[in-house]
């Protein structure tokens, strides 16, 4: 991680890295931009996900690693099309951002068929700031 980019500059890149992008299930969604504001610097866990995200905290919750949930999105096939091979451009680009300046990621996957997703590091400024967008799995 590196902290040489203030918090606004890193939501700002965030919403361009995301602009137009779109993550793939059986329907698709967009990327938002999220900041959580943490000042005891307290550990992220599922509990403050569910509270922080407006969940019920009996809603199922699995937490991914940030290398695994991407994984599909940014690896190239021979069978790709110049349009997709520039999304998975962009989403390694996007996750090479991440792991750059945000610590403590992890992914949480909440609830059932309409999966809400949450994508969460820890700025250089302590914040939790992250991506958020929907999967339908059926």
């Amino acid at each position: 991680m590196t902290d040489s980019i203030d918090e606004p500059t890193l939501l700002e890149q965030l919403k361009q890295l995301t602009d137009g992008l779109y993550w793939m299930s059986e329907s698709d969604y967009p990327f938002e931009v999220f900041r959580w504001e943490d000042k005891a610097q307290a550990p992220l866990d599922t509990e403050t996900v569910l509270r922080r995200t407006g969940h019920s905290a009996d809603t199922p919750v699995t937490v991914v690693a940030l290398d695994k949930f991407f994984h599909r999105a940014t690896k190239e096939e021979k069978w790709h099309s110049d349009e997709e091979r520039e999304d998975i451009r962009r989403y390694r680009e996007l996750l090479e951002m991440l792991k750059q300046y945000f610590s403590d990621i992890q992914v949480y996957r909440i609830g059932e068929v309409k999966i809400d997703v949450y994508v969460v590091g820890r700025s250089p400024t302590g914040n939790w700031v992250g991506l958020s967008t929907q999967v339908v799995e059926t």
